[in-house]
């Protein structure tokens, strides 16, 4: 115990000594090399910051969605209806195992409505790959959960029709829901999906300078870290060169 209790002495007297060479060091430092080192730690920490400011923060792309009436029941056209369907259990399933799931945050997935009755899915990504690879993923998948959602709202129907049938006497209301089963159940284990995706997305442009500077460097491309982050990386850089001047080439005492 007292070997540990030694050496800690031993390091604190060091690090004391260490501290108090770079206090004195700077505190003899010229006034023109203070100069250099604060046009370097300037420069360390703005340019850092004007080239995220100048960056995109994310990225979108889209597809296009067409509702289509299933008779006897109609299109959909209401987009909280879509965004429902980003809950299902098996839409998740499936985009995990198209490697899609985290690529884009399912938040970010937006339905708007356009001209003619159809529906523009877009969602923003802090990549154009991922934008574009987790968009065309979802939007099979967007008619697949729609197809489930008819088919379970299809056997409740039918059960209701045929227990409606069971009570009612003969006459137009017994011929009408005879028609309405026979249609329901023609449908089967799989009907059609209520929507049909458009065109696959493009991948989103680089409209600016610093993204097409950052998508030409080898590997993937890079997402826009926060721009107060890197000028504050950029402090501690030139923190950290600052200290290591001063103890490799220390000041000279005038």
């Amino acid at each position: 115990m007292s070997r540990i209790r030694r050496a800690a002495g031993r390091l604190r007297a060091r690090v004391g000594t260490f501290g108090a060479s770079l206090r004195d060091g700077a505190r003899h430092e010229s006034r023109r090399r203070r100069l250099a080192w604060v046009a370097a730690a300037a420069l360390m920490v703005l340019g850092p910051l004007a080239f995220n400011l100048a960056r995109e923060p994310t990225f979108g792309a889209s597809v296009e969605l067409f509702p289509r009436p299933v008779k006897p029941y109609p299109a959909i056209a209401d987009p909280r209806y879509y965004e429902a369907l980003l809950k299902d259990s098996e839409l998740l399933l499936q985009m995990r195992l198209h490697g899609a799931q985290g690529l884009a945050s399912y938040e970010n997935v937006t339905f708007s409505r356009s001209r003619g009755g159809r529906l523009t899915m877009g969602v923003e990504a802090n990549a154009p790959a991922k934008a574009h690879r987790f968009i065309n993923a979802l939007a099979p998948q967007i008619a697949g959960a729609t197809q489930r959602q008819l088919a379970s709202l299809v056997a409740r129907d039918l059960a209701r029709a045929q227990a409606r049938l069971a009570d009612e006497q003969p006459g137009p209301e017994r011929r009408f829901l005879r028609g309405r089963i026979r249609r329901l159940e023609s449908f089967g284990e799989f009907p059609p999906s209520r929507v049909l995706p458009g065109a696959a997305a493009p991948r989103p442009r680089l409209e600016r300078w610093a993204d097409r500077l950052v998508a030409d460097l080898p590997g993937d491309f890079r997402s826009r870290p926060s721009p107060v982050w890197a000028a504050l990386a950029g402090f501690l850089v030139a923190a950290t060169l600052w200290l290591i001047g001063l103890a490799a080439v220390p000041p000279r005492r005038s």
